[in-house]
């Protein structure tokens, strides 16, 4: 199995103090296909934590990745593949930098597993935040702003879902996009796997008087990514395309057109007669979905 580790450059947020950059690692062999992208920071108080935080979420994944594929070859008449695509996205608001990985593996089975993992904190400081460090008390009111979100439609939720959601104590998995906090469980957690994982997401004004003093100051200056991300930078469509196009999928990512998209971010896009989809060379299955939607393929990138 061939391995393969690239460093690229990436797009730098404009309020970042420092810089970022990405670094990629691939391996191909017959039962393991990796691909990583995982961001570098440097110039700022705890980027080295973030950087060493990150890397070992997706060491931890790579390690799971080459063993399941080990067990697999070990199982006689067993040909699976092991999948594992990790990509990244981040965003600043004032001092707080959110990075998160979104991973897709596949070690068999009838689908694909995704997961999320974010990384929060302080630029100026290097204090690495946990969900109740911005909420000033307020993870009581926070946690049944998210059940009464649920209660809106409970048919798409595990019947225990507010057992679930209360049992957190307001310490939930979260990230911040500019002005919103976006909490989110993960595949099986509060919902059955068709639903994906569950985000939710509170702008400001929803979070008026839950956040500690600092934390309300940045949120509120903050401005969300787009919705068509791929790696820590816009996927720019050309000929005016907007993402107003965009199909969402049952997992809540924003599908775009594969073409279109692929070709404005500098990858060779060809036709695959066989199954009839469009093909991106480069890009990595775990940032790409092939599905058909009125004829034309699209290329999913999570929010």
């Amino acid at each position: 199995m061939a391995v393969m580790l690239l460093f690229a450059p990436s797009a730098v947020s404009a309020s970042l103090a420092g810089s970022a950059s990405h670094r990629v690692t691939r391996a191909a062999g017959e039962r393991l296909a990796l691909q990583i992208v995982t961001p570098y920071f440097d110039g700022f108080p705890g980027a080295e934590t973030v950087n060493r935080l990150l890397r070992d979420l997706t060491l931890d994944a790579a390690g799971e990745a080459n063993a399941t594929a080990r067990t697999l070859a070990e199982a006689e008449g067993e040909a699976s593949c092991v999948t594992l695509d990790i990509c990244y996205d981040y965003n600043t608001s004032g001092d707080l930098l959110s990075v998160w990985l979104t991973a897709d593996y596949y070690a068999g089975g009838a689908h694909p597993l995704r997961w999320l993992n974010a990384v929060t904190l302080n630029t100026a400081t290097g204090e690495v935040y946990g969900c109740n460090d911005l909420l000033q008390g307020g993870a009581d009111a926070l946690t049944e702003q998210i059940i009464a979100a649920i209660d809106e439609n409970p048919e798409e939720y595990f019947e225990n879902y507010a057992e679930v959601v209360r049992a957190k104590n307001g310490d939930f998995r979260f990230y911040v996009d500019g002005d919103r906090l976006i909490v989110y469980f993960d595949l099986y957690e509060i919902a059955p796997y068709a639903t994906g994982l569950r985000r939710f997401a509170f702008d400001a004004s929803a979070l008026d008087g839950l956040l500690a003093d600092g934390i309300a100051e940045a949120v509120n200056g903050g401005k969300p990514l787009g919705a068509a991300r791929f790696n820590g930078k816009d996927a720019e469509l050309p000929n005016g395309a907007s993402v107003k196009t965009a199909y969402i999928g049952a997992d809540g990512a924003v599908m775009v057109p594969l073409r279109q998209t692929a070709e404005a971010l500098g990858y060779t896009v060809g036709w695959n007669e066989s199954d009839g989809a469009i093909l991106a060379q480069g890009f990595t299955a775990g940032a790409v979905s092939f599905v058909q939607e009125g004829g034309a393929a699209y290329s999913a990138f999570g929010t």
